[in-house]
């Protein structure tokens, strides 16, 4: 019985000295003594591993406890990467083993959520470093951890969601995106992104319904609206879409969006009097709208460029008659450079703004706005 006793004692010396080395890391840490802090870790590491390894505390929800500490320390610690393989997975594996042990709470709550929160830490830095170096399949792994450990951390799904399709695993990345329309994420983008994974996927039922939860969180999103829109003109049913948009801006006037999408669903159908008539009425809520004067912009060029296939038809002995053409010709260009203009001093710098714009400053005769734009073209 004595030395049953001495046995199981000696043990637990052994759990405390693992805890004192790991400690004692802790302290080398804050003092900066990286060489002393190295040494007092592996030795909390190979403590740990004897006293798990003995039958007198393989059972002990503490060591598993310290083990998952010691091993997330070796994980967030740059200068111990080599110190253990996979530090990350075995730290939550014991902090598991920790938590099914505990059953008579022999360790306390809050030791557990520092040992959760170290892995988290470990994980989700491990995670963006593969990232960043295009090794997607392994962050996808320590994303998991990550997700784990802290399920509702929606800055995980999408993490997890973005890598997914960057691997091409498209399942993984609509329950990642699922996920975050389960938590109602503040992002209407995650919504448009999720239909489309959907369409891709001929899940035409959850593509809609996830455009119906995003529009119901973002009332009038045009992107949303929109990704809806092309959905039902695939399938020859635009007048559905574009009734239900045009009744969503009456009911809500002063929503610049709605008129947008409106008009873009018009434009879809070649109905161009009603997209210009929309636009226009987006415009009048924001003059500065930059989507809604860039497709103003668009439609005048189309007129104008009708103008010039007309004049090109004249005759040539009616000299006269092409040249009155000509002029409406650039009037109407002076006319999409009115709203392009407008758009232009929104700040914006989009490189399909910028060669129009200067394409038909040149057309006009404006060459000192032209170079003005094509310095400003070669700076982007």
């Amino acid at each position: 019985m004595a030395g049953i006793v001495a046995g199981a004692t000696a043990q637990k010396g052994k759990l405390n000295q693992a805890k004192s080395s790991y400690d004692n890391y802790n302290a080398m840490t804050s003092l900066k003594q990286t060489e002393e802090a190295q040494k007092s870790l592996n030795e909390a590491k190979a403590v740990i591993e004897e006293v798990i390894a003995h039958e007198k505390t393989m059972n002990e929800p503490e060591a598993y406890l310290y083990k998952s500490l010691i091993y997330s320390a070796i994980a967030n610690d740059s200068t111990m990467q080599d110190a253990a393989s996979e530090p990350v997975q075995v730290a939550y594996d014991a902090l598991a083993k920790a938590k099914e042990l505990n059953k008579e709470n022999s360790v306390k709550e809050e030791d557990m959520k520092i040992a959760e929160e170290n892995i988290y830490v470990a994980s989700y830095n491990k995670g963006i470093n593969a990232y960043n170096n295009q090794s997607f399949d392994t962050a996808l792994k320590f994303f998991k951890v990550a997700t784990e450990v802290k399920p509702t951390d929606t800055t995980l799904y999408l993490n997890t969601g973005v890598t997914a399709e960057k691997v091409g695993d498209t399942a993984l990345a609509i329950a990642s995106y699922s996920k975050l329309a389960e938590l109602k994420y503040k992002d209407p983008a995650i919504y448009a992104v999720l239909a489309n994974l959907y369409f891709s996927q001929k899940q035409e039922e959850e593509a809609l319904g996830a455009l119906q939860k995003g529009l119901e969180l973002f009332p009038g999103n045009k992107d949303l609206m929109i990704t809806e829109l092309n959905y039902y003109l695939q399938r020859g049913e635009a007048a559905k879409v574009i009734d239900k948009i045009a009744a969503s801006a009456q009911a809500d006037p002063g929503n610049k969006s709605l008129w947008f999408a409106l008009g873009v669903a018009y434009n879809e159908i070649d109905s161009t009097s009603a997209a210009e008539e929309a636009y226009a009425k987006a415009l009048e809520i924001d003059p500065n709208y930059y989507d809604a004067n860039i497709n103003m912009g668009v439609i005048a060029i189309d007129n104008a460029n009708k103008i010039v296939q007309e004049a090109n038809k004249i005759p040539q002995d009616k000299a006269q008659e092409y040249e009155a053409k000509i002029a409406e010709y650039k009037e109407a260009l002076k006319g999409a450079l009115t709203y392009l203009e407008k758009a232009y001093s929104s700040g914006q710098r989009d490189r399909n703004l910028l060669s129009t714009m200067r394409e038909i400053y040149v057309k006009l005769g404006d060459t000192a706005r032209a170079e003005e734009l094509t310095k400003e073209l070669e700076t982007l």
